[in-house]
């Protein structure tokens, strides 16, 4: 028995190394870079993740702060613009409203308003209006000028007989609704009609019933103009 052990002993100590060779030296550094590496790499992927996490976080504080002055920006060049659109428009309102007053300046030099009653017997012409009612025809002869006035117009007041005359005295509500002329008083012109007789059967009119008030519609009125006295004759509608 102690020969097989000697002869064991003998087998080992020939066959296992006392030493480490440089073969085993290379072996043993390639399994510990080996070690590392994994290591490394397992910690490789979160701190990766954190850093792109972090990356993709900074670059999106980023574009908000970019933005906000962007956006802040946008507004004011909108209200800015904005108002410089109001301003244009009331730059256009104010020179509308000025080419307004000079055209009516211009017309006026001519001839007044046509919204106006009050006219001028030396330039009225065929086509003015006055009153709502149109010029159809002006008639210049020496020391008188005669006009035409077409349209409807309703005019209210009382009848009164003037020597035989029947005459047609408007309130003051319906001054407006006659053509005057510059220099002329509806108040002290006489309106007659021009057909007396129909008047008077239309309205049952007859002297000492005059005095009632009367709306009545005039469809034309003829306007002898005089720097002496003028009058008026009334056209009234019939089919009343």
């Amino acid at each position: 028995m102690n020969k097989n052990i000697k002869q064991l002993k003998a087998h080992y100590e020939n066959n296992l190394p006392v030493a480490f060779t440089e073969e085993d030296k290379q072996n043993v550094f390639q399994k510990i870079k080996a070690t590392q590496s994994k290591s490394k790499n397992k910690a490789f992927y979160p701190k990766a993740l954190l850093t792109v996490g972090i990356t993709a976080f900074a670059i999106f504080i980023g574009f908000v702060i970019t933005n906000i002055p962007l956006q802040l920006s946008t507004e004011d060049n909108a209200k800015s613009m904005s108002n410089e659109n109001e301003q244009m428009e009331q730059e256009l309102e104010k020179n509308d409203a000025e080419l307004g007053i000079m055209q009516d300046e211009s017309s006026e030099e001519k001839r007044f308003d046509d919204v106006s009653n009050i006219f001028n017997p030396e330039t009225i012409q065929f086509g003015d209006v006055y009153s709502g009612m149109t010029v159809t025809e002006v008639q210049r002869e020496k020391g008188q000028t005669t006009i035409l006035f077409s349209g409807n117009t309703r005019l209210s007041g009382e009848f009164q007989y003037r020597q035989e005359k029947l005459q047609f005295n408007v309130s003051e509500q319906a001054i407006p609704d006659i053509p005057i002329a510059t220099s002329d008083n509806v108040k002290q012109i006489p309106l007659y009609f021009k057909e007396q007789e129909k008047v008077e059967a239309m309205y049952q009119m007859k002297p000492g019933l005059e005095n009632k008030e009367r709306n009545i519609n005039i469809t034309a009125i003829t306007y002898f103009y005089s720097e002496k006295a003028s009058r008026i004759e009334l056209e009234i509608d019939q089919s009343e």
